[in-house]
């Protein structure tokens, strides 16, 4: 949480807006359910879905994926936790702060297929670069 809390105090420079905000995010969106530690049922289906959508929409990937035993728990529980707060923002940079803007706008419009879509759309950004290193090349 404390990534998408973070996020809304760069926007609003307002604790108070910035924790009602977040409430609001997190109880309309049924994120409560993602973010308990004891309830991971919802984060195991996002999972589920997201590597599904892979397999239908990207099958070079998920076949990469598949021989390199990897799936999108792997890789995307930070994209489901913190809306990709974490990923876009620990890289300092203004233009992802304009992106993780208007992945929020489609998030708080569409509700999860927005997720699910810019996953989709991360992984197939950069199929080449995935499907040309290994595993153990990404984790180093």
């Amino acid at each position: 949480m404390g990534f998408m809390a973070g996020f809304f105090y760069i926007l609003t420079k307002s604790e108070a807006l910035s924790f009602t905000l977040l409430k609001q995010l997190i109880s309309r969106n049924g994120m409560g359910e993602i973010m308990n530690t004891c309830e991971t049922s919802k984060l195991k289906l996002n999972f589920y879905r997201l590597d599904r959508l892979i397999s239908i929409c990207l099958p070079d990937m998920h076949q990469h994926f598949k021989e390199e035993n990897l799936n999108a728990s792997l890789f995307s529980t930070s994209f489901f936790i913190t809306l990709f707060s974490q990923v876009l923002q620990t890289q300092n940079n203004a233009k992802n702060i304009w992106k993780l803007e208007r992945i929020w706008d489609f998030f708080i419009v569409y509700g999860w297929k927005a997720i699910y879509k810019v996953s989709l759309i991360m992984l197939r950004e950069n199929e080449e670069r995935l499907r040309a290193s290994s595993f153990e090349m990404v984790l180093s």
